[in-house]
C-alpha cells in the first residue's frame, strides 16, 4: 500500500520499500497512521487491483466478440420456394404417368361388350372393307407324323380363306385383318385357347420360313390361303371365335377397341 511519509511528505508503497521512505530514509510503522489512511491506502490499493482484472475481461470479451463469426439469416422466402420446387420435381412426373395411362385406360375401357355375330364354316364374313371377306373353310385334326399331341390330345387344324374382289390375286393379307383378327378356339368347357406360335410349329414340322409361308402357317391371319393350329382335348371343340379389333395410330401408341365379335358355332370338325 502507499502512504506518505511522516517525516518528508514523500508517497511511495509502504510494502515495496519495506516501510523506508526512499526520499529522506525515514522508517514507517503501521502505528504511526491514522486509522482513517490505513482505510484510505486499502481503498486504494483495492481499486487498483481489482481495476486491471476487470480491464482485461473486457479486453477478451472484446476479442471474443470480433472473432466469432455471425450467424447468416436464412430467408423463409428462398427456403419455401426450394421445398416446392423439390416437391413439384418429385409429384410431376408420377402424375404425368397417372395421366396418361388414365387416357389409355379410358380408350380401351368399354361400357357394353357387341353383340356376337354366329357364322357356319365356308359362310364370307365381311370386314372394314367390303371389298374383303374372311371365310373359315375347314377343322380337321392333323394326322402328321411330326407332330405328337400328349396323351388324350390333339391338333386341329383351322384353314381360311381372305380375298378380295378387286384383286383375286392378292399375295398379302391387310393389316386390319392381319393384326385386328384375333382368333380363339372355345372348347367345350368354355376355355378359350389361342393357336399355336408359328416359329413353334416350323420347328415341330421341319419347315424353314419359305416353306411355312407357302402353307400358310402362322398364328394369325397372315396369308390369303392358311391353317391355324391349336392343341386341344380329343373331341373337346365347341366353336371358334374371332376378335375383330380397330386400331388406332393417331396416337404415339396404338390403341385397339373391340368392335365385333364373331363366332363360328357348332364347328364340324373333320377327322
Amino acid at each position: 500500500m502507499k502512504i506518505n511519509c511522516k517525516n518528508c511528505g514523500k508517497r511511495f508503497d509502504h510494502e515495496k520499500h519495506g516501510g523506508t521512505c526512499p526520499k529522506c530514509g525515514t522508517v514507517q510503522t503501521a502505528g504511526q497512521y491514522a486509522p482513517s489512511e490505513l482505510s484510505n491506502a486499502y481503498i486504494s490499493m483495492s481499486a487498483s487491483d481489482t481495476e486491471q482484472p476487470n480491464a482485461n475481461l473486457k479486453q477478451e470479451a472484446k476479442a471474443s466478440q470480433t472473432k466469432t463469426t455471425p450467424r447468416k439469416k436464412t430467408n423463409p422466402i428462398v427456403t419455401v420456394i426450394l421445398l416446392g420446387a423439390m416437391v413439384l420435381t418429385a409429384v410431376i412426373p408420377v402424375l404425368a404417368c397417372h395421366f396418361v395411362n388414365q387416357i389409355n385406360a379410358d380408350k380401351q375401357t368399354m361400357e357394353t361388350f357387341p353383340e356376337t355375330e354366329v357364322y357356319t364354316l365356308n359362310e364370307p364374313i365381311p370386314t372394314d372393307n367390303t371389298d374383303i371377306t374372311l371365310t373359315i373353310t375347314e377343322a380337321i385334326i392333323d394326322t402328321n407324323k411330326k407332330l405328337v399331341a400328349p396323351d388324350g390330345y390333339e391338333f386341329l387344324m383351322i384353314s381360311y380363306h381372305v380375298e378380295d374382289k378387286t384383286n383375286p390375286e392378292m399375295t398379302y393379307v391387310p393389316y386390319a385383318i392381319s393384326s385386328g383378327v384375333k382368333p380363339y378356339l372355345i372348347t367345350q368347357d368354355g376355355f378359350y385357347l389361342r393357336p399355336l406360335a408359328s416359329y413353334s410349329l416350323r420347328d415341330a414340322l421341319e419347315l424353314n420360313y419359305e416353306e411355312a409361308r407357302e402353307l400358310g402357317v402362322s398364328d394369325y391371319f397372315d396369308y390369303p390361303d392358311g391353317v391355324l393350329y391349336f392343341l386341344v382335348k380329343e373331341n373337346d371343340t365347341s366353336a371358334l371365335r374371332l376378335n375383330y379389333h380397330h386400331t388406332d395410330s393417331s396416337d404415339y401408341d396404338a390403341v385397339q377397341t373391340l368392335e365385333r365379335i364373331i363366332e363360328i358355332e357348332n364347328l364340324e370338325v373333320r377327322r
